[in-house]
């Protein structure tokens, strides 16, 4: 079993060689005499189970520096060990940094190393329910998604590209938290199976639509909130789907909302023909997404255009990984799976019971799947 990793931080050298001393059996203990210094260690050496910091510290005090880490880091322990106990701190640690324990110095060793466990403790629980929360339940939403893809395969195949690129961009700023961005993706379609056709047809594309099919649109989100709302522990997810954003302007949520922003309007270029290069460009003179995150995306458009290319193959010849470049659709013109969707066996199930004659021979796939889906795998 890995050594539980604690992180302690104290302007006092010989304060942390204390620490050290009192962890030295079952924890794995890295020490800074900073908040900056914390950070940097937290970015690198993470995760940490526990984070035991000191309120009065030069540059970033502590209650700062702990809001720094309930941010970045949601699931790691908070304690403070502190000499300093004055009232107001206190309630700033309490309040801006959400802390497991606030203990005074001096504290006994037996007191410190038991809520150091304790808060170790915590963080596996959270750390299992994360587990839960991103495969078992992840892997239920895609299945269903997948079913709800028969009925709508356009507004699915949609949300499988936007869920891809807006779970990329997160990646690419180092964002953790990308769960809710990607099952609000793939969700957020679901209300779309309400749309009429021509209605659906237009957003798909970027169109004008009028007053009436607005109307409509707006709705969407709520519609969706309200499916999703007996769903429990996706509060994360309907949020973003509702765009109910974070004061704080870093905030994971607020990131999520604004991959999706980027991903969803550049995906609506990409149908209208525009090439990816060009559709970045596009989206910056509209000055209305975020900077960094249009950054992000001119990075992946740079490496993709210098990756694998797609190739021609017979549609009973595709096997699983692999991804649809366009949209593949029945003779009549139909789209039966839209492009960015990744086969799998229930689809080479599927393309067995199509009469060769109804359905395009030739598509153009990419022989590698999607990072994401091995990720999720």
């Amino acid at each position: 079993m890995d050594a539980i990793k604690v992180l302690c931080v104290d302007d006092e050298p010989e304060v942390l060689v204390g620490l050290k001393l009192n962890l030295r059996r079952g924890f794995q203990v890295e020490t800074a005499t900073n908040a900056v210094e914390a950070l940097k260690k937290l970015g690198e050496l993470g995760p940490f189970a526990v984070v035991v910091t000191d309120m009065r510290m030069p540059g970033v005090d502590g209650a700062t520096f702990l809001s720094h880490v309930r941010e970045r880091y949601p699931d790691t322990t908070r304690i403070v060990l502190t000499g300093y106990a004055e009232v107001g701190a206190a309630i700033a640690a309490v309040n801006d940094g959400q802390i497991y324990r606030f203990l005074t110095k001096p504290c006994t060793p037996a007191n410190f190393v038991r809520a150091v466990s304790e808060g170790a403790e915590i963080y596996a629980l959270r750390q299992a329910e994360r587990t839960l929360l991103e495969r078992t339940l992840h892997g239920s939403i895609s299945a269903l998604c997948e079913v709800l893809s028969l009925v709508d395969p356009v507004a699915f195949g949609r949300a499988t590209r936007i869920r891809k690129l807006s779970s990329d961009l997160l990646k690419r700023l180092g964002v953790r938290e990308r769960w809710p961005a990607e099952l609000a993706a793939l969700l957020s379609q679901v209300a779309f199976v309400t749309l009429p056709e021509a209605t659906a047809s237009k957003v798909y594309f970027g169109q004008a639509l009028d007053p009436g099919e607005q109307e409509l649109v707006d709705r969407l989100p709520q519609i969706a909130a309200d499916i999703l709302g007996n769903i429990p522990r996706l509060e994360p997810v309907i949020a973003v789907i509702r765009r109910s954003r974070d004061p704080r302007p870093a905030a994971p949520i607020n990131l999520c909302i604004s991959a999706i922003d980027v991903a969803s309007a550049f995906d609506v270029l990409e149908a209208q023909g525009r090439q990816p290069s060009l559709a970045v460009d596009e989206l910056r003179l509209a000055k209305k997404y975020d900077k960094a995150m249009l950054d992000a995306l001119a990075t992946l458009v740079g490496e993709l255009s210098d990756g694998p290319k797609p190739r021609l193959v017979h549609l009973r010849d595709v096997r699983p990984g692999m991804t649809f470049a366009d949209d593949v659709r029945t003779t009549a013109g139909l789209v039966l799976v839209a492009r960015g969707f990744v086969v799998n066996e229930a689809f080479i199930e599927r393309i067995r019971l199509f009469r060769s004659d109804l359905v395009e021979d030739l598509v153009k796939v990419f022989d590698v799947g999607m990072e994401s889906e091995k990720e999720a795998a």
